[in-house]
Parts: C-alpha cells; structure tokens; sequence
C-alpha cells in the first residue's frame, strides 16, 4: 500500500466486494508481504513489518469473516458472494513478513540514476555482509546513504497486497 492508505484500502475493498457480483471472475486468494528498510536493528524492524502485517490482516478481517490463521503465513477467509448472500466464498490468505527487505533496496539502488556506478558497486559489496545491523552501520558510514535514507528508505516501509482471480468456469 502506498501512502494514500485509506483510499487504497477504500480500492481493494471495493475489488473484493466487486468480485461478488462480478459474473465471470472469482476471487481465490489474497498475498500479503510487509517490510521495513534496514535502518535501525533487525529486531525492531521485524517487529515494525509484523506489526505492518498485523494491520492488514486486521483490515481485511472487515472485509472478510477471517479465521485463525493455520499457520504463521496462512489463514482462510470466508465473505457472502453477491449474486447469492447465503453463498459463502473461501478465500487464501498467504503473507510474509520481511523484517528488512534487502532485495528491493537492492534493486531500488541499482535502477537509481541519482546513484554513481561507483556507489552502486560499493552497496553491492556491503550486502556481501552477512549481519545485517552491521551491513545497515557500514552502509550509514558512506556519503550517499543520506540520499538513501531519505528517498529510498520509505519505499520500503510498505505493507503490499496482491488479489488473484480466476474464471468461474475454472474448476
């Protein structure tokens, strides 16, 4: 979700509920990731995605009558079908939950033009650190990371909802 969450939220209910009336397609599961960037310590991070998680889970338990979940990453959700209030669909609920999300700093910096070759080899040899608070320190050591912890740090700071359909004709 970007930063404009109400309204977005205000979007992905109005697509669940379209679904119900919709006479061709059928929602059949939700993924749902959130993450946090790398500044500050790993645990707090993990706590900051989970509890980013927790919200839209929490969200979607308006939208849907939610279980608990079978386990950590998965749970079922049931909400009435439109062409028929008594019918009910079974929807999957998957989710992770990234602590720091590394891959997409990774591939924000390397399509970046504001960032030179040279510091982009230079981050490159940084995730070859294996700890990550102390790959977050050296990287808070260079020059650029102002630049990145002020335009790039809270793209990461994201909850992300994805919403698969298939035909009704699909068995």
């Amino acid at each position: 979700m970007n930063g404009d969450n109400i309204n977005e939220l205000k979007r992905i209910s109005t697509d669940i509920n379209d679904t119900g009336t919709d006479k061709t397609m059928v929602l059949d599961s939700i993924y749902i990731s959130a993450s946090a960037s790398p500044e500050g310590l790993y645990p707090n991070n993990y706590k900051l995605a989970e509890k980013r998680h927790e919200a839209v889970l929490a969200l979607l338990d308006l939208i849907f009558d939610c279980h608990q979940p079978a386990s950590e990453t998965e749970s079922k959700a049931t909400t009435k079908s439109g062409n028929n209030p008594r019918e009910t669909r079974h929807v999957q609920i998957t989710s992770d939950i990234i602590g720091e999300n590394w891959n997409t700093l990774e591939e924000l910096i390397s399509a970046d033009n504001n960032i030179s070759v040279t510091q982009k080899l230079d981050f490159i040899e940084i995730c070859e650190i294996a700890n990550p608070d102390e790959r977050e320190r050296v990287l808070s050591s260079r020059p650029y990371y102002k630049y990145i912890s002020d335009i790039i740090y809270p793209k990461l700071r994201a909850s992300e909802i994805k919403i698969f359909y298939h035909t009704k004709n699909r068995k």
